[in-house]
């Protein structure tokens, strides 16, 4: 492709996945301890699913379009991160006792902007506790951009970047080192994932260009995704393990979720329902970076103070209906209000600018 910037179409599948993907892990924050409400708690497979998408839609956009790659990741992710990050401190400053497992210091909160772990007194950072995924997600797009530069063949840059996780991820235990950031991205090991989605992108680029999928395929495509979603749910209600290694127990069935579905993009038709989910997918990233500040408030504001400790299962189911509703709303909102128009702006500013400059 020449660097045209024109933007990607939507891939429905994808942002549907980033629908299920986000309201699972807004349901588990308000089933675990930030919000208390009395159902089981599951969802936190939500992140691994991210983890797939991404790196099934890094090696698309890699794919199409190499142009200013960095520049148009940091252009997405941090205006809002950085929004989300200063509310943050600002309400753990303001209100100690709501927000009382983060600390704010000037290093903290520089190193959190930046997406560099570190240690705070109660818990990893950053301040914003969500962000801790993005840290993830930077250095994974940093590895990408400097293979895109490495190679002559942009097209292989995914295929570089691969490797070169792979050999990041496996090398890690290996140091053995006592350094806070190396000995952070060693326990958590959620590099694998990333690889599973530009694994996932090559096979999807076989099938991409065929001829619709057979109704027996779509059942088949249909089931596996509901088995593994439901089998993530199980896992994560029973603790069940089949091998204590997180990009096996949820990265396995993420994949398979996320394959399933993405290998049905052309059979997926426009109706109200698909348009609402692609609608909540692309609100997803506001709704995850957001979600916190609306069931603290709820939970920890609104609730005791309207409900009280009422812990019947109607009023829990009540709770978290509403918590579910407003997070929603709320996140569709910042999106077309606030994330979009940024994005919009940060593009005219930046990428349209350089791209003037490069044809005059």
């Amino acid at each position: 492709m020449t660097g045209s910037l024109v933007k990607n179409e939507t891939i429905k599948s994808i942002q549907i996945l980033r629908a299920i993907a986000a309201l699972g892990v807004v349901y588990y924050h308000c089933t675990a301890s930030r919000g208390g409400y009395r159902f089981p708690s599951t969802g936190s497979f939500g992140v691994d699913i991210f983890f797939v998408i991404s790196g099934f839609i890094i090696a698309y956009m890699v794919t199409k379009n190499t142009d200013h790659f960095l520049l148009k990741r940091i252009i997405r992710i941090v205006p809002l991160y950085t929004i989300a990050t200063v509310m943050m401190a600002i309400s753990a400053f303001v209100f100690k006792d709501l927000v009382y497992n983060t600390t704010v210091t000037v290093p903290g909160l520089i190193k959190s902007l930046l997406f560099i772990p570190y240690k705070m007194e109660s818990r990893n950072g950053p301040i914003l506790e969500v962000g801790w995924t993005l840290q993830f997600e930077m250095l994974f797009y940093g590895v990408m951009g400097i293979c895109i530069i490495a190679v002559r063949n942009k097209k292989r840059a995914p295929l570089i970047c691969g490797i070169t996780v792979t050999a990041f991820y496996i090398i890690l235990p290996i140091i053995n080192s006592k350094v806070h950031l190396l000995n952070y991205y060693q326990k958590v090991g959620l590099f694998p994932e990333f690889i599973y989605g530009l694994l996932l992108y090559r096979l999807y680029t076989g099938v991409e260009e065929k001829p619709k999928t057979p109704v027996k395929l779509i059942i088949l495509h249909i089931t596996i995704g509901l088995f593994s979603l439901i089998y993530l749910i199980y896992s994560d209600i029973a603790g069940f393990r089949i091998i204590n290694n997180r990009n096996i127990y949820y990265g396995i069935p993420s994949l398979l979720l996320v394959g399933s579905i993405v290998l049905l993009e052309k059979s997926i038709k426009n109706n109200r329902f698909i348009n609402f989910c692609v609608t909540l997918g692309e609100a997803s990233y506001a709704m995850y970076l957001f979600h916190p500040f609306i069931i603290l408030f709820l939970s920890r504001i609104l609730f005791p103070k309207i409900i009280g400790e009422n812990g019947s299962f109607i009023i829990n189911l009540i709770k978290i209906i509403t918590a579910l509703a407003i997070t929603i709303v709320g996140s569709m909102l910042i999106d077309k209000i606030i994330d979009k128009p940024i994005q919009s702006y940060a593009r005219s500013m930046l990428l349209n600018r350089i791209e003037r400059r490069r044809n005059t």
